[in-house]
């Protein structure tokens, strides 16, 4: 049996670190391109082109992520000389974009509530 070494350990969760950041700044950079163009945009805009951008997101930056997993899996398999599948990276489940579209919802709702949509 083979164990994870701590050093193993920060090493993966370091480079997922890095992947979600670049998440977060490249989700900024988008919405903040397409405010600017938009500026009359309404709150059902605002709230679609968000879930566009959460999903597009999720796409390049979540299969990244999965990637890190598959590898990081198959390693400590190898490692521990374990007779098991490797690691493959599955589709978005339509569970995983509900949630996008309540989340999303939720913050506009949030924001409107706030100050009426002038933040938006």
């Amino acid at each position: 049996m083979s164990t994870i070494t701590r050093r193993q350990l920060q090493d993966y969760d370091e480079s997922l670190s890095k992947v979600e950041a670049m998440a977060g700044q490249s989700a900024m950079s988008a919405y903040s391109r397409w405010r600017a163009k938009n500026l009359n945009a309404s709150v059902a805009e605002v709230r679609e082109e968000m879930k566009d951008i959460v999903l597009a997101e999720l796409d390049a930056y979540g299969n990244a992520a999965c990637e890190l997993a598959a590898r990081f899996y198959d390693q400590c398999v190898s490692d521990a000389s374990a007779d098991l599948e490797p690691a493959s990276i599955p589709d978005v489940p339509k569970e995983a974009s509900d949630a996008i579209d309540k989340r999303c919802r939720w913050i506009v709702g949030r924001i409107v509530d706030e100050d009426e949509g002038g933040a938006i």
